[in-house]
């Protein structure tokens, strides 16, 4: 991984360790993402909380530097899907992470999928409607009380068009 501009190198079992998150979704290919000449996946993100996490996945054990804002790592640890300890968990709260991935093809195929931890109610209802308004379902998530976190967007060569976004709750 490249993360903010650092080199980080893990296994995929590592980051499968705590469950369901950014990185199971990213290396199962569920995922749009950027990757640099040297074939590491991009992540625009603080590498110093990065390191943090990923030796938490490593070890089960959260070690911050002395005068860390805390603050930073929870926001990284909503983007990245993970639930952190209690004493350093945000409201010591576990919250559930939802991710909508959707892309439109060149030729006008569209695709969409919901990956994560929703509810089931919430999986059987996207599964049933076959929908691919992804303007529709990000409303819908909303009204539901899921929290937009992150919205990115993506534009290759071939000029398809791919939209993540990220809810928490």
């Amino acid at each position: 991984f490249n993360v903010g501009g650092q080199i980080f190198a893990t296994t995929p079992s590592t980051l499968c360790s705590r469950g369901e998150n950014y990185f199971t979704s990213l290396i199962s290919q569920r995922l749009p993402t950027t990757k640099t000449s040297e074939g590491a996946y991009f992540i625009d993100r603080d590498p110093t909380s990065f390191s943090i996490m990923l030796n938490y996945l490593r070890t089960g054990e959260i070690v911050v530097p002395t005068n860390f804002n805390i603050r930073l790592l929870q926001l990284e640890a909503e983007f990245y899907c993970i639930n952190l300890p209690p004493q350093y968990a945000r409201n010591n709260t576990k919250h559930q992470c939802c991710l909508l991935h959707y892309v439109v093809r060149v030729d006008g195929i569209e695709n969409m999928t919901l990956l994560g931890d929703t509810e089931d109610a919430l999986s059987r209802e996207f599964d049933q409607r076959k929908s691919c308004d992804w303007k529709n379902w990000v409303i819908n998530l909303q009204h539901r009380g899921w929290i937009l976190t992150s919205a990115n967007l993506f534009n290759d060569r071939a000029n398809t068009e791919e939209r993540l976004f990220i809810f928490k709750k």
